[in-house]
This record gives C-alpha cells, sequence and structure tokens, in this order.
C-alpha cells in the first residue's frame, strides 16, 4: 500500500460518513479530566446540516450500506496497525508494520508526517472517536499528544523551512480547531487559537493564501488549494468561537468567489500550482478538476452557493457528469472527495445521481 491508497482510506471514510443525516446532540463544557464526547466534526452545509454525520460515526452507515461500513472499518483497523508509538504516521516508514504479509509498495515523502497524521486523525474523528470516546480514543490520543509536541510557542506546526511547511501547518491546524470545537477540551482552545492566528501569515493583502509568503507580497502566488484548507480551519474556528475566524473566512469567501469565470472555467487568477504537497494527482487534467471541485466546496463553506452563479453552475455540472472510475490513473481521491462533498451541497438532483 503507498500513501495513494493511504489517501484512499481517509478520503473515503470521511466522504461516506459526512453524506449522511446530521444527528443533533447537546454540547457538553469539559474540565481537564477525561469526561465521555460523542460529538465529531467534518465538512459541511447544505442538505446534511454543517457538521452531517459525524456526531454518530459509523453506527447509522451500516443501516445504509453494510459493505461501505465494514470497508471503513478495515480501512481504519490498517491505519491504527500502522500507526507509530509516538503517535504519528510515518509518511515514509510506516510498511514497518506490514508484518509478515507486506501489502505496502513504497514510501511516501520524508518530510509529509503532519500531513499524513493529520488526515489519519480526520478519518477517526469522522467516524466517532474523540480524546474521550469512540472505538480509537486511544488512538486518537496518542496522534494529538505528537502534533502538540510539533506545535511550536509561536503558533507554527512542524519545520518552518519545509517545502510543504504552509499545508502542513493548514492541515494540523484544521485537527486542532475542530477537536476543540467537538470536545470544548479547555487546554485545546490557546493550542488551536494560537495556530489560527499563525495563518495570517500566509494570507495575502490582495487576496488569497501562498505558500511562500517570505517572497514578499506582491510576488507571492496565491495557491487556492492552500486557500481550500485555510477556508475549513476558518469554518471550524468560528464555529469554535476562536478569535480571527470571522475576518479569515471573509477573506476566503472574496478570494474563492472571483476564482470561477462565466464560463464556469477556472480563471487566470486561479492560476496552475502544483497544489502544493499534493502527490495524489496524475496529471494536469487531473489537477484542474480537483482543483475546481475544492474551489468550489470552498466556497459553500465560506458562506457563498456558487450553484446559485452561472460560471458555478456550469462548473458543478461538469463535476456531476464525471462518474469517479475506481482505476489506476484514472482520477484522483482528492478529487473524489471534494467533488463528492460538493454534490452533497448542492443536494437535489444532482446529489441523487
Amino acid at each position: 500500500m503507498t500513501t495513494r491508497t493511504l489517501a484512499a482510506t481517509l478520503f473515503a471514510a470521511m466522504t461516506l460518513l459526512a453524506a449522511l443525516p446530521a444527528q443533533e446532540e447537546k454540547e457538553v463544557q469539559v474540565s481537564e479530566s477525561p469526561q465521555r464526547s460523542k460529538h465529531v466534526v467534518g465538512l459541511g452545509g447544505g442538505p446534511g446540516g454543517k457538521y452531517g454525520a459525524r456526531r454518530a460515526g459509523r453506527k447509522h452507515l451500516r443501516k445504509v450500506n453494510a459493505k461501505a461500513a465494514r470497508a471503513i472499518e478495515l480501512g481504519l483497523e490498517w491505519l491504527k496497525a500502522h500507526q507509530d508509538e509516538d503517535g504519528r504516521w510515518d509518511a515514509d516508514g510506516f510498511m514497518k508494520h506490514d508484518g509478515t504479509d507486506p501489502k505496502s509498495t513504497g514510501p511516501g515523502a520524508a518530510n509529509a508526517d503532519l500531513i499524513v497524521t493529520s488526515l489519519a486523525l480526520h478519518a477517526f474523528l469522522a467516524d466517532g472517536s474523540t480524546l474521550r470516546s469512540g472505538p480509537h480514543k486511544d488512538v486518537v490520543r496518542r496522534a494529538i499528544l505528537w502534533l502538540r509536541k510539533q506545535l511550536k510557542d509561536n503558533g507554527a506546526f512542524g519545520d518552518e523551512s519545509a517545502a510543504n511547511f504552509a499545508f502542513s501547518h493548514a492541515m494540523a491546524t484544521l485537527v486542532f480547531t475542530e477537536m476543540f470545537h467537538v470536545t470544548k477540551y479547555m487546554t485545546m482552545r490557546p493550542l488551536a487559537q494560537r495556530a489560527t492566528v499563525y495563518l495570517d501569515k500566509f494570507r495575502l493583502s490582495r487576496g488569497g493564501w501562498s505558500p511562500d509568503p517570505k517572497s514578499g507580497d506582491r510576488k507571492a502566488a496565491a495557491d487556492p488549494m492552500l486557500g481550500f484548507w485555510c477556508t475549513l480551519v476558518y469554518m471550524t474556528a468560528r464555529d469554535a468561537k476562536l478569535a480571527k475566524s470571522a475576518d479569515g473566512l471573509e477573506s476566503a469567501r472574496r478570494y474563492l468567489d472571483g476564482l470561477v469565470g462565466e464560463n464556469g472555467v477556472l480563471g487566470s487568477s486561479a492560476g496552475r500550482s502544483p497544489l502544493g504537497t499534493n502527490a495524489l494527482a496524475v496529471d494536469a487534467a487531473i489537477r484542474d478538476r480537483e482543483l475546481a471541485a475544492a474551489v468550489l466546496l470552498g466556497q459553500f463553506l465560506a458562506g457563498e452557493d456558487p450553484s446559485k452563479s452561472s460560471g458555478g453552475k456550469l462548473a458543478i455540472d461538469a463535476i456531476a457528469a464525471r462518474t469517479p472510475e475506481w482505476k489506476k490513473g484514472a482520477m484522483s481521491y482528492f478529487e473524489w472527495f471534494c467533488a463528492s462533498h460538493l454534490l452533497y451541497q448542492v443536494g437535489g438532483r444532482v446529489w441523487q445521481k
């Protein structure tokens, strides 16, 4: 199993679990001592409610699609078996956990531990596990403790000189903002707040977020994929009532709103970014499709409805017309993830199809 297949497990779990009816539950205030909570945050909005069915975990999916529930269960068990003792998922070394029956076919990037660990945590969150409850609470706790060690006093996650630093930071920050919003574990509030504020270092005055803000605001190119992840952070931070969240979400709304032209195609302002550390795409056409799905989904999460504009509707119809192919080199798991979430937000005929 390569990092490509590992990503399939993560995105499949989050996509299937989010596409179920929302389960409303009363939130509770917790102290430093462990308490139990059933809240699990996910992407959302539209017909299923902001956080979909992540509050309820996999039990509702079993009633709808037992095979899908079993597939997710097996995927999460694989992730659990490949977690390092210190709590992380080692992107270029997870094969050491294969045992006598290797299924891994190669390592991932050596500097992707923060990204892979953050994505893995989202899969477990989607399944209903938190620091204090759920079938995989011990897995979540170890991973959160490892992430906590990567957070610096200045609010940065990981190595600030790394090429994928901006994406690593945004994805890890999303874990912390979601975990605080889910559990109300007050010791996590200042950590989530500190990391959210640090995101401003990547924001450009003219709009968007750049992985390389040190090059100067005029020269730095905004990366729409980074903007997508920042949008998720600010959405969850707003719901968790963290500072800077409303301002960041408004910036995301303005920036994403200008990326899709009236012809339904990403305009020149979107550029042709290599999508940062995204190694899931195979060719330029797939990169463009996953970028379009991410931008449109980001608009929904920022409070806009792209389906109400002519360009947005054309882009959504094009995405809906493409059925994912489970064939090597034919699709991107990230495209599948964003497109599924996007069509779920649109709802109605598009989602039913």
